[in-house]
């Protein structure tokens, strides 16, 4: 493909992009996404359905959301999971599988796997050890 067939592609797709977003601009929707993240991370949310909220299709909001954080908006989304699991694992009683669910993971053994993978293979309950 030619240098110029891939500049005028390249501009229709920033083009179908710019109408997609309309006026908002990309901190617009990756912050509307966040506070939409934030007030529902504890339940079974997907990328679609935030896509959804900002008004862009799954594919563009993962590019906005990933050019301005960085990331990918499900990982986000478990990082900031994982954070608020650890706060209730510092400051509540509730027990790993109550911590779990609150925090948004379908089930137990997941959400230790995913721990442990995410925090020097320390689990849930030998990070509730650590005194900070």
């Amino acid at each position: 493909m030619s240098l110029r067939i891939s500049e005028v592609l390249y501009e229709l797709n920033n083009l179908y992009l710019d109408k997609a977003i309309g006026n908002n601009t990309y901190a617009d929707i990756t912050k509307k996404s966040i506070q939409f993240i934030k007030a529902n991370y504890r339940r079974n949310i997907s990328l679609e359905e935030i896509a959804s909220i900002v008004n862009v299709s799954p594919y563009y909001f993962t590019r906005i959301f990933k050019e301005y954080m960085k990331e990918p908006p499900i990982s986000y989304l478990n990082r900031y999971r994982l954070n608020e699991a650890k706060k209730l694992l510092h400051n509540s009683d509730l027990n790993i599988k109550e911590i779990a669910f609150k925090c948004g993971f379908n089930s137990e053994s997941y959400f230790t796997t995913f721990f442990k993978r995410n925090n020097n293979m320390l689990t849930p309950g030998q990070f509730r050890q650590i005194e900070f």
